[in-house]
């Protein structure tokens, strides 16, 4: 059912968090690009959304540099151009990614 329905459906990628609950691991990187097995928690999230045909985006704040960079050498291993939206220096909370 979701198939029939991918033309007209945009995929975000909420990775904007501290990741507070996943430390000692984010002190080093942010909670997005911690690994889950063989490939990174937003790796997943992107090829989980991968058939949307309207767009991908992802939201930053927290690591916002690393999760850029980690973008840009993965650019077009998806097959699809990821919009990234930096959050302002006082992160928004969930509400802020879609608003």
């Amino acid at each position: 059912m979701a198939s029939s329905l991918t033309g007209d459906l945009a995929g975000l990628a909420l990775a904007a968090g501290a990741g507070l609950r996943l430390r000692p691991l984010t002190l080093l990187r942010p909670k997005p690009l911690c690994f889950v097995g063989d490939r990174t928690l937003l790796d997943w999230a992107l090829k989980s959304l991968h058939p949307l045909q309207a767009g991908l985006a992802v939201n930053a704040h927290h690591g916002a540099e690393q999760i850029r960079d980690h973008l840009l050498a993965h650019q077009g291993t998806t097959g699809e151009h990821v919009h990234l939206s930096i959050e302002p220096a006082e992160a928004l909370g969930t509400a802020g990614s879609v608003g």
